[in-house]
Order: C-alpha cells, then sequence, then structure tokens
C-alpha cells in the first residue's frame, strides 16, 4: 500500500532526501557534482549539502575497514 501523498508532486522532505544521500553512490554523484560545478555549499539544511555528501562517503570508506582490522585482530589464527 502506498502512502497518500508520496507520487503527488510535492517536494521531498529533509528527512526523505537525507535518507536517499546516504548510499555510496549518491553520495559520491552528489559530492561529485559539487566539485564540478565548484560549489559545494548546496541550498537548504546543511546535511544535504555538497561538502556533507564528502563526509558519508569518506565514513563508507573508514568505518569498514575499522570493523575489518579490529575483527582480523581479535581472530584466533
Amino acid at each position: 500500500m502506498v502512502p497518500p501523498g508520496l507520487f503527488s508532486g510535492a517536494a521531498m522532505p529533509d528527512w526523505v532526501a537525507f535518507l536517499a544521500n546516504m548510499p555510496p553512490s549518491s553520495a559520491y554523484l552528489n559530492s561529485v557534482s559539487g566539485v564540478l560545478t565548484g560549489s559545494m555549499a548546496g541550498s537548504g539544511p546543511w546535511y544535504l549539502s555538497q561538502w556533507f555528501s564528502l563526509v558519508v562517503l569518506a565514513i563508507w570508506g573508514i568505518v569498514p575497514l575499522v570493523v575489518g582490522y579490529l575483527r582480523y585482530n581479535r581472530a584466533d589464527l
């Protein structure tokens, strides 16, 4: 069942846009578009700007490496 107003053409709420920017592919595309246009500050809340997409992309790169490193160190090989 689709909630009413989902496809009404209304603007996406900020929290939905924030969640849509969380996958690494979306964060990459958003940050690259900011670099190519030369404007890293987006209109709207700070968590929807292109520079924050770089932070999200860094988290996607750093957290898996840290978790893997910690699991490897604790493993009994």
